[in-house]
């Protein structure tokens, strides 16, 4: 057996039976010794009542509400494991999920090894992030694609991945900052074609929601500011001219023309004019009064 390995869980409660899954998914890992430290949100229930308590399962409650990004900094400072991962209450690993991902960043000296997983809703199970090791050679690149680090996809050095990749996190899109922090400061990253968790489809996700729209929106700009190579920034731009496209639509059918004129303005800046200016017609019409 190998590890140890300190496997993060956020809970902010009201789904008990879902974080009694994640748990044993974490005690039952094959050929590693892994501790589950949950860490309690707010007013979220004693998570230890809804699992079998143990020397392999701490909980840490927070007391207090916290985002997302906020949690998951807080989280790191509790790693004492020489290697840590993180999962969402509502997901759960494989059962060899830490020991595949171990013995790759042992044997490369890496500093983090990525992999893929299955997304599973009630209609359909599929790969959630497919062909994953093509971004292994342009790993900010892909992170504008997508973001190839799910948040119970990595396995972390400690020593090397410190609490400082993880500090001042966004309220949302946190897991897509921590990624292209990691790429950005050219940290040792292996990406593996291997499913080792379930993703599942959970109603009320937030990544489903305007706020987490917006979220990327703000985002994006923040990677604007960075020193990037051209064909990074290449990528980068016409994404970031998308997305502020796709708002200034969000804002119209919202019928708030001041925010999609905003957006819309921006995104047909040089060289996007010729891209998004059709568009001006469509919010010239809207302000006139015409109907969808």
């Amino acid at each position: 057996m190998e590890g140890p390995v300190d496997v993060l869980i956020r809970t902010a409660g009201g789904r008990p039976a879902l974080l009694a899954r994640a748990i044993a998914s974490v005690v039952a890992q094959q050929c590693v010794s892994a501790r589950a430290i949950v860490v309690a949100v707010g007013g979220a229930p004693d998570p230890a009542r809804e699992a079998a308590s143990g020397e392999r399962l701490t909980v840490h409650r927070l007391g207090h509400s916290a985002s997302p990004g906020r949690a998951l900094g807080l989280a790191r400072q509790l790693v004492e494991a020489p290697f840590y991962a993180f999962l969402d209450d509502d997901d759960e690993l494989l059962p060899n999920a830490l020991s595949i991902r171990l013995k790759r960043l042992v044997d490369e000296g890496a500093d983090a090894v990525v992999t893929t997983g299955y997304w599973i809703s009630p209609e359909t199970q599929r790969i959630h992030i497919p062909d994953i090791g093509r971004h292994q050679d342009d790993l900010l690149g892909g992170i504008i694609e997508r973001c190839w680090l799910a948040s119970c996809g990595g396995l972390f050095r400690t020593s090397s991945v410190g609490a400082r990749h993880f500090d001042n996190l966004p309220d949302l899109c946190e897991w897509t900052c921590v990624a292209f922090r990691l790429a950005l400061a050219g940290a040792k990253l292996r990406l593996l074609d291997v499913p080792t968790y379930n993703v599942h489809d959970t109603a009320g996700s937030l990544s489903k929601s305007d706020a987490f729209e917006d979220a990327t929106l703000r985002l994006l700009a923040a990677m604007r500011a960075e020193r990037l190579p051209s064909s990074v920034r290449e990528k980068l731009e016409r994404k970031y001219r998308a997305a502020l496209h796709d708002a200034a639509e969000r804002y119209r059918r919202a019928r708030n023309l001041r925010k999609a004129w905003h957006c819309h303005l921006r995104s047909i800046k040089p060289p996007h004019t010729l891209r998004y200016g059709a568009y001006t017609r469509k919010l010239l019409w809207r302000a006139g009064g015409a109907a969808d």
